[in-house]
């Protein structure tokens, strides 16, 4: 019987062999998989094996030929690579990425582009990592992992720009979830708020998720005993005037990463971001959010929606990570931001956020 090699790397070290086998075989139900293994039709360097060994870097997975000629009508002894993602032409240009290395890509987030698919979401940052990713690899002449594919460590909403960070390696993935769940990264965020805030506040309220979504078609959060500890310091950089109305510049950090958790603790102590009308703010319309910048206007309203100004400024690094990250990283406002603050709040020093 003729079979089909497929080479483990470092980034498939650890995980089981049924979970690779299962992305290697995706129109095979996860009960047939494990008859294959039974029969021994899925091998582990020329052995038979569990489903439930685990994998390290060197293994070689054994798969009958014909289990994968029937799907693909080929004999060659590669990975079936995912679906083609559109080709690169055809996405938004990213930007320089703000740090990149084996383990970890950094990029300062658009605005209005979701991080992950999901219904009706035809395009993604995740999306266009991860075909970024495999044709670098690609490039390089280095193998496609079995298992392994870039994802995001962590989250950012939709209309929320700056920086986030991607995996580039299974020990980049690891490293930066345990130091996020031992809160070791700080997070530093730069929001437009309603409302005059004079002094420093902590707010340390519990944060919970609630059961169904609103019209606006998304799940809110809402302060509940029931919910997480959030705990955010607030601190007021300069004031202004949205059309009447008194608005802050506020430097807000976070050590917790609860869903929504600056709009609601903004909005729960009185101060909304100024457009974020799910969480009490005043909407942003399309006639006061269009500047001039250069002979052109900038809309910073997106498709009718409702529309902030939050961005992820900063994010700080343990010393001495084994991801050799430095020792924070920074996203310069976006042009939107600026016209925004530029505008409304016109003695703001912007030198230091745009750079």
């Amino acid at each position: 019987m003729d079979f089909l090699d497929f080479t483990a790397d470092e980034n498939d070290a650890g995980r089981r062999i049924d979970k690779i086998v299962r992305r290697l075989m995706p129109d095979h139900s996860l009960g047939m998989i494990y008859k294959y293994f039974r029969k021994g039709l899925v091998r582990k360097n020329k052995g038979k094996t569990s489903p439930e060994s685990k994998i390290v870097a060197g293994d070689i997975i054994n798969i009958a030929a014909f289990l994968l000629n029937s799907d693909s009508n080929s004999s060659s002894a590669q990975p079936q690579q995912p679906q083609q993602q559109p080709a690169l032409q055809q996405l938004p240009s990213l930007g320089p990425d703000l740090f990149l290395n084996q383990h970890v890509r950094i990029i300062n987030k658009p605005y209005d582009l979701p991080v992950q698919g999901g219904k009706n979401i035809s395009l993604s940052l995740d999306k266009i990592i991860c075909q970024e990713y495999l044709q670098m690899q690609q490039e390089k002449g280095i193998p496609a992992s079995l298992s392994f594919r870039p994802g995001p460590l962590h989250r950012l909403d939709r209309k929320t720009t700056g920086v986030l960070v991607f995996s580039q390696s299974l020990l980049g993935a690891q490293w930066f979830s345990q130091a996020m769940q031992e809160h070791s990264i700080c997070k530093e965020y730069l929001a437009l708020v309603e409302g005059n805030v004079q002094k420093e506040q902590l707010w340390q309220e519990e944060i919970a998720r609630q059961s169904q979504h609103n019209p606006q078609g998304f799940v809110q959060s809402h302060i509940s005993s029931q919910g997480k500890k959030a705990h955010t310091i607030a601190r007021p950089l300069a004031w202004g005037s949205y059309f009447g109305k008194p608005v802050t510049l506020l430097h807000l950090e976070i050590s917790t990463g609860r869903t929504h958790q600056i709009r609601l603790h903004c909005s729960h102590h009185g101060f909304p971001l100024l457009g974020d009308t799910a969480y009490g703010g005043h909407a942003i319309t399309s006639s006061n959010t269009k500047h001039k910048t250069g002979g052109r206007s900038s809309q910073t309203q997106g498709h009718g929606k409702p529309d902030f100004f939050l961005h992820a400024w900063k994010m700080s690094f343990p010393p001495e990570n084994p991801l050799q990250l430095p020792s924070f990283v920074q996203a310069p406002l976006s042009e939107n931001f600026r016209n925004m603050l530029a505008t409304h709040l016109p003695e703001m020093e912007l030198n230091g956020y745009i750079i």
